[in-house]
C-alpha cells in the first residue's frame, strides 16, 4: 500500500488517508475524510473506494462513495484518561450529561514488559528477518491480551440493533445530497439521479414490474416480488425461465428442475412461515417429480422452527454428501463418468429444531420413505472417451456379495436426533433474528438415527449413532486450521438397507465446487459406506507461507497454501490416508490441490484437483 495518511498534531488522530494497492488484476483507490464528532474523537465520515480490474482481455470499473451523518457517540473514560495524560487539554465529552469536577493528575504512562520489547525493536532502522517474526509475535501477544482484558471487562455476546432508511433516502435530489457530502457526485452519478425516474424497476401497488421489458419477457424472466400493502407477505413467481435448471444423470436422462413460487409471510418480532414448491421431469424414465418445503420459525431468540418435506425424487445413496448435479452433469457427459448411483424416493419428513439454550442445539425428525429401485435409461454422451461405457446404476461395495437385499424395494420408517454443543457461541439479534456470531471453541455433536420396524409396514430395524468434534479458526501466526474427528457404530442392523448406510463426503471428480475444507478427495463415494463401525479424522493448516511459497516467483504473489491430511477406518480393516496440497487463488478464483491416498501405507491413487471457489457445493446452481 502506498500514499498519504494524515494525523492530527498531538492527539494522533486520523485526519484523512489517500491509499492505492495493487493486487492480481486489479488496482484499488482508497480516501477517508475524518472529522471530530466529539473532543479528540475523530470518525471516518466519507469513504471513496475506486477499483480497476482487468482479467483476460475483460476490463470493469467499480465505484464506491458513502457518507455518514447524525452520528452519536460515547467515549470510554479510561481512553479519555489516557489521551488527557499525553495531551495538554482538557477532555469534556459532548454527550455527558453530568460534569466531573476531579481533576485527572498526569501520570507517567507504564509499559508493560511486552510493550517494551516491542519499543526497542520498532527503534531499529532494520530488522533482521527473525526479529520481524519476533515483532509480529510481540504484537500478536499484546493484542490478545488487550481483548482478553476487554472480555472480562464487558463480556458481549448480544449485540441487538436494527436498521431503518427514511422514505426519502431514494427521492432525494442530488442538491440535497451535495449538503451532506464532502465528494461531489461524479459525472456517472449525475446522470443517474438526472434519469432516476426513468429507471426499469418500477413500483406499482404491490408488485414489482419491468417497465421497459415486454409482457412475454416478463412471462418468461419475472424474478420479482409481490407484496401486501403491510408488506407482512412476499410473494415470488419466477417467470417460465427463471429459477430453471438442467442437468443430467444416466438414470433419468435430462432433468428439468423448476421452482413453481416462494411465498414467506412474517409475523412480530421476527417470527415467519415459508413454503417453497417444485416440480421435476425426468425425460428418458419418462417421470414427473416434485417436492415442497415448509419452515415455520416462531421462537427467533432460540431459532425454534418447525419444518416439513415432502415429494417426490431420484436421491442418491450417498446421503451425507451427494454430488452436486451440476459436477455430475459434466463427468457424465463429458468424462462418461457417472458418479451417482439413484434411487426413487417418495417421502414425507416432519422435524423440529432449536436451542435448548445458547450454543446447544438439538435437531429432531422422523422420516417415512417409499424406496424403489431404478435402472440406466440412457446412455448419451457428449464426447467418447476411450470407447467407456457407462456403469450399471449399482455401487460397487468390497464388501458385500450379493445385491439381492440391500438394493430392493422397500419401506423405511426413520428416527433422527442430533444435539450439538459450542461453548461460548457470540450472536447477534438482528431485526428479531438470531444470527451466530462465532466461538473460540469447537463444536461437539452426538447423532442418531434408527429404522422403526412395522410402522407403516416398515422393514427397517436398525440403530446407529455418532459422535463428533470439529473447529475452525486462526491458530497464532497461521490464517486458519481446521480439524474434524468422528466415530460411529451400528448398535443393531437387523434390516437394513444401502440408502441407510453410513456413507461419507468425498469428492472424487476432477473438478470440485468451494465445499467443506473436512471431505475425503479421492474416496469413492459409495466403496466405504458401512452398516458396522467407522473412524474418521480430518486436519489441515492454510497460510500464506507453508512450502513452495517461500520459493521464487510465488513469494511475491498473493496465493495461499494449504496442506490436508485425512484419514478413514471402517469394519472393512484397512486404513485409508490422504494427503494434499493446495495452491489457493489462483486468478483469486481457482485453487489447484495434488492428493495421494494410501490403503494400509500402500500407495493407491494419486489425483488432481481444480477447485472452483465461485461455486458452492451447497448453492443452488448445483441444483
Amino acid at each position: 500500500m502506498s500514499g498519504y495518511l494524515y494525523i492530527n498534531d498531538k492527539s494522533w488522530n486520523i485526519n484523512s488517508v489517500n491509499v492505492s494497492f495493487k493486487q492480481q488484476m486489479i488496482d484499488v483507490f482508497y480516501k477517508q475524510i475524518y472529522s471530530e464528532i466529539d473532543t479528540y474523537a475523530w470518525f471516518p465520515i466519507s469513504h471513496e473506494i475506486r477499483v480497476n480490474a482487468e482479467f483476460m482481455g475483460f476490463k470493469g470499473h467499480f465505484k464506491y462513495l458513502a457518507s455518514i451523518s447524525n452520528i452519536q457517540l460515547k467515549t470510554n473514560k479510561k481512553i479519555n484518561a489516557k489521551i488527557e495524560s499525553l495531551v495538554d487539554a482538557p477532555i469534556s465529552s459532548k454527550n455527558d450529561t453530568e460534569k466531573d469536577t476531579t481533576t485527572i493528575k498526569k501520570a507517567p504512562v507504564q509499559l508493560s514488559k511486552t510493550e517494551k520489547k516491542i519499543n526497542d525493536l520498532m527503534q531499529k532502522e532494520k530488522l533482521t528477518k527473525t526479529e520481524t517474526l519476533k515483532l509480529v509475535r510481540l504484537v500478536d501477544k499484546e493484542n490478545k491480551k488487550i481483548e482478553k482484558e476487554n472480555k472480562e471487562e464487558k463480556p458481549l455476546e448480544l449485540t441487538n440493533y436494527h436498521i431503518e432508511y427514511a422514505d426519502s433516502a431514494f427521492a432525494t435530489n442530488n442538491s440535497s445530497w451535495q449538503q451532506v457530502r464532502d465528494i461531489p457526485l461524479s459525472e456517472e452519478e449525475t446522470k443517474v439521479y438526472n434519469s432516476r425516474d426513468s429507471l426499469t424497476r418500477v413500483e406499482k401497488g404491490d408488485t414489482i414490474i419491468n417497465k421497459k421489458r415486454s409482457t412475454i419477457g416478463n412471462v418468461l424472466f419475472f424474478d420479482g416480488t409481490i407484496k401486501s400493502k403491510n408488506k407482512k407477505s412476499k410473494l415470488k413467481i419466477p417467470g417460465l425461465l427463471s429459477k430453471l435448471s438442467v442437468n443430467f444423470n444416466t438414470v433419468d436422462g435430462f432433468v428439468i428442475n423448476k421452482r413453481l413460487l416462494s411465498y414467506q409471510r412474517d409475523f412480530n418480532k421476527g417470527k415467519y412461515f415459508k413454503i417453497i414448491p417444485s416440480v421435476q421431469y425426468a425425460f428418458a424414465r419418462e417421470a414427473l417429480m416434485g417436492e415442497i418445503d415448509f419452515t415455520s420459525l416462531y421462537h427467533p431468540n432460540k431459532r425454534a422452527q418447525f419444518y416439513w418435506a415432502a415429494g417426490k425424487t431420484s436421491s442418491d445413496f450417498n446421503t451425507e454428501r451427494p454430488m452436486p448435479n451440476f459436477f455430475n452433469s459434466i463427468s457424465t457427459l463429458l468424462f462418461t463418468k457417472n458418479y451417482k448411483k439413484l434411487y426413487q424416493k417418495e417421502f414425507i419428513n416432519l422435524g423440529h429444531k432449536f436451542d435448548i439454550k445458547n450454543g446447544l442445539t438439538l435437531n429432531t425428525s422422523v422420516e417415512y420413505v417409499i424406496r424403489t429401485q431404478l435402472a440406466n435409461h440412457s446412455d448419451f454422451k457428449i464426447i467418447e472417451v476411450d470407447n467407456r461405457s457407462y456403469t450399471l446404476n449399482n455401487p460397487f461395495l468390497q464388501n458385500i456379495d450379493s445385491y439381492s437385499t440391500i438394493f430392493n424395494n422397500n419401506k423405511a420408517f426413520n428416527l433422527n436426533a442430533q444435539v450439538s454443543f459450542t461453548p461460548k457461541y457470540h450472536y447477534r439479534m438482528i431485526k428479531n433474528k438470531k444470527r451466530m456470531i462465532y466461538s473460540n471453541y469447537p463444536t461437539f455433536s452426538i447423532k442418531y438415527k434408527g429404522g422403526i420396524k412395522g410402522v407403516f409396514n416398515s422393514q427397517s430395524d436398525y440403530n446407529f449413532i455418532e459422535a463428533s468434534i470439529h473447529q475452525s479458526r486462526k491458530f497464532n501466526l497461521i490464517d486458519r486450521v481446521n480439524y474434524h474427528v468422528g466415530g460411529g457404530k451400528f448398535i443393531s442392523n437387523n434390516t437394513i438397507y444401502f440408502a441407510d448406510y453410513k456413507s461419507f463426503n468425498t469428492q472424487p471428480f476432477y473438478i470440485i465446487g468451494n465445499g467443506d475444507v473436512n471431505s475425503f478427495k479421492l474416496l469413492d463415494f459409495y466403496e466405504y459406506s458401512t452398516s458396522d463401525y467407522f473412524i474418521e479424522a480430518h486436519f489441515s493448516v492454510e497460510d500464506n507461507f507453508l512450502l513452495f511459497k517461500n520459493l521464487p516467483p510465488l513469494n511475491s504473489t498473493n496465493l495461499n497454501e494449504a496442506i490436508y491430511f485425512n484419514y478413514l477406518f471402517t469394519d472393512l480393516k484397512t486404513n485409508y490416508y490422504e494427503v494434499g496440497y493446495s495452491l489457493k487463488g489462483l486468478f483469486l478464483l481457482f485453487d489447484v490441490d495434488f492428493f495421494m491416498s494410501f490403503k494400509n501405507e500402500e500407495n493407491h491413487n494419486i489425483g488432481l484437483k481444480l477447485k472452483l471457489n465461485f461455486i458452492d457445493n451447497n448453492s443452488n446452481f448445483n441444483d
